[in-house]
């Protein structure tokens, strides 16, 4: 049996999906998170002040090391290496010759420029971001959505008109409001808003401080993330998906490919996606951030499947065949 080690941050079960599917494929897979320690806190210090724990860093990913020596696995799968000393992918290429080195992007190099000085150590790079893999030459490789999402059967009657489920930051909860505004003046169906921050200190930072969180009060956000299982049941439930991206990302989000799977339209700000191969305009409507207009003919429209072999290109299935095919 081939055996992986899978490297990422542990990030609303992106992990597990891909240590799933990695299994599924007959792989002996070794899961280590990206960070030592996942706690909302220690996120924080490792974004910001690195320093402080460089030498607890060492440590960890030199153990880590002792213990993929022994492994001697076939390929090893780095998500975003952040967090991740250049000593340690070093070593790796030098004590573990055989093993082939991935390393996949699902942020903009721009908001962790530290990874460049990394990259010469892989065998193989790629990145969700098209402007990135042109930039630095890496391959293109968009993401996927989770198995579990298509399993639920839809149901036509609809939960929801449409649904935002993701994390606050940046002018996203303005963007909302105006996209939520727009919708209330066409239709009256329901519209699911949760909005996720990891610290309470965020929201009032964000909302007295930067004042980004415009009419937003401390109830309407919750520090406890949607469970994967609810947030896949909202997805498919909903006729209309909402996705407001970064507005320093062109990559899509994973709400938009999640969208795929759930078969539900999309109402995305990020005007990117016509260049995919999934864009139809039947089901997707790209809105101004500032001033959205959503024609009510638009609503009253049906999701079109698109082809299977798209559909499975975007699957978390056909996400890991990308990957193990460079084995």
């Amino acid at each position: 049996m081939k055996k992986i080690v899978v490297i990422a941050p542990k990030f609303f079960g992106i992990h597990d999906s891909i240590v799933n599917a990695f299994e599924a494929k007959g792989y002996q897979t070794y899961f280590y998170d990206e960070r030592m320690n996942s706690t909302k806190l220690n996120k924080i210090i490792l974004r910001k002040f690195p320093g402080l724990v460089q030498k607890k860093i060492k440590r960890y990913y030199d153990q880590i090391l002792e213990e993929i020596k022994v492994i001697e696995p076939d390929g090893l799968f780095v998500i975003k290496c952040e967090n991740i000393p250049v000593d340690f992918i070093k070593s790796v290429k030098t004590e573990l010759p055989e093993t082939t080195r991935i390393h996949y992007m699902f942020d903009p190099v721009d908001n962790c420029k530290n990874i460049l000085n990394k990259m010469e150590h892989f065998d193989y790079k790629l990145t969700f971001d098209k402007k990135d893999s042109i930039r630095y030459g890496w391959e293109f490789r968009p993401l996927f959505f989770p198995e579990s999402l298509s399993k639920i059967v839809k149901d036509k009657n609809y939960l929801n008109l449409a649904c935002f489920v993701g994390t606050l930051h940046t002018d996203r909860s303005m963007v909302i409001e105006n996209i939520t505004n727009e919708l209330a003046e066409k239709s009256s169906g329901s519209i699911l808003i949760y909005y996720y921050i990891p610290l309470k200190s965020m929201f009032f930072l964000g909302k007295y401080v930067k004042k980004i969180y415009r009419n937003l009060k401390f109830k309407d956000v919750t520090t406890k993330p949607m469970s994967q299982n609810e947030t896949n049941y909202q997805l498919v439930n909903s006729k209309h998906i909402i996705d407001v991206h970064h507005v320093k990302q062109t990559g899509l989000t994973l709400r938009t490919i999640e969208s795929i799977g759930a078969r539900s339209k999309l109402i995305t700000t990020n005007p990117s996606i016509r260049d995919y191969d999934f864009y139809n305009e039947n089901n997707i409507l790209i809105v101004d951030r500032d001033n959205p207009i959503i024609p009510l003919e638009w609503l009253q429209l049906e999701y079109q499947d698109i082809s299977s072999e798209i559909y499975d290109y975007y699957s978390i299935s056909g996400f890991v065949n990308t990957f193990i095919n460079l084995l």
